[in-house]
C-alpha cells in the first residue's frame, strides 16, 4: 500500500501537459498565447490558463490566438490533485478497515482480591475469621476449620474460600463485619439462613445468635441490644443470646 501511495504522489501534474501560458501586456487588457502577433510586450505578465487569466477583473481573451476550447478547458490540475485526493482517502479508509478487521477484540478481566485468613467454623456454613469481628457465609460448605489457615478470593460482594491444609474449597455467598447499634429494643421482622444466623428484613443487616433453635421463617421479634454489641433476641416465645449484628462488606 506505501508503494502505491508513493507512485500516485508521484504522478506528474497533468496540467503540465494540457494546459498553455498566456501572456498579458502591461500596457493592454486583452491577454495573448505567447506567440501571438499581437503580443507587443517583451516581458508581459504571465498566467499559467486562459482559466486563470479570465478570473482577473477586467481581462479579456485575444480572439486571434485564444480559441474556445482554451476557454471552456478546467484547469486539469485541480482536477488531478482532487482526483489524487479521493484516492487517498479512498485508501485511508480501506486501511483503516483493514487495521480494524485484524485488531484483537478487547476483552474484559475480572480481577479478584486475594486475602490470606485463619478461620474458625461457628455453625452451618458460617466461618469467623480468627482475631477479627467478621464472618463469612459460604454455601453447601463443611469444612471443619479450626485456626485454620485460608485464602480467601472475593469479586465484590461473593466470591470462594480455599483451605490450605485441606485443599478444600467452597462458594462464598457473602463476607459480613460488625455493624454498632445504639442500645435499645428493636422491633425487626427476621428469616432463619442458616444456624445461628438471621436477616432482618429489608435492613441489609444480620444477627448472630448463639445456640437458637428457631427456625423463624418472616418472623416479627424484639431485637434488644445491650453496652457492647450483645443482646437477646425475642422470636416465637423464646429468648436468643445475641452475639453481634452485622452487615455485608464488599471486598
Amino acid at each position: 500500500m506505501k508503494r502505491l501511495i508513493l507512485s500516485l504522489l508521484l504522478i506528474p501534474c497533468i496540467s503540465c501537459l494540457t494546459t498553455s501560458e498566456v501572456y498579458l501586456p502591461h500596457t493592454s487588457r486583452i491577454f495573448h498565447k505567447k506567440n501571438c502577433v499581437d503580443l507587443h510586450d517583451p516581458n508581459p505578465i504571465k498566467y499559467s490558463s486562459a482559466q486563470v487569466a479570465l478570473n482577473t477583473e477586467g481581462v479579456a481573451a485575444c480572439s486571434v490566438c485564444i480559441k474556445d476550447k482554451d476557454l471552456e478547458v478546467k484547469s486539469k490540475s485541480s482536477v488531478a490533485i482532487r482526483v489524487l485526493g479521493d484516492i487517498l482517502v479512498f485508501l485511508g479508509v480501506v486501511a483503516i478497515v483493514a487495521i480494524s478487521a485484524s485488531a484483537t477484540p478487547a476483552q474484559t478481566y475480572t480481577i479478584a482480591d486475594n486475602y490470606e485468613v485463619s478461620v474458625t467454623r461457628k455453625g452451618s456454613n458460617l466461618y469467623k475469621v480468627d482475631g477479627k469481628n467478621i464472618f463469612i457465609h459460604t454455601r453447601y460448605c463443611y469444612e471443619y476449620g479450626y485456626n485454620e489457615d485460608s485464602l480467601l478470593q472475593m469479586n465484590g460482594y461473593s466470591g470462594e474460600i480455599i483451605f490450605l491444609d485441606s485443599g478444600n474449597k467452597c462458594d462464598v455467598k457473602a463476607v459480613y463485619g460488625s455493624v454498632e447499634l445504639a442500645p435499645g429494643n428493636y422491633s425487626v421482622t427476621i428469616d432463619r439462613e442458616d444456624d445461628d444466623w438471621y436477616e432482618i428484613w429489608g435492613q441489609g443487616m444480620y444477627i448472630k445468635t448463639r445456640a437458637c433453635l428457631s427456625r423463624a421463617y418472616v418472623e416479627d421479634a424484639v431485637l434488644s441490644i445491650a453496652t457492647g454489641g450483645f443482646g437477646t433476641l425475642y422470636v416465637e416465645g423464646d429468648e436468643c443470646m445475641v452475639e453481634g449484628v452485622y452487615s455485608k462488606m464488599r471486598l
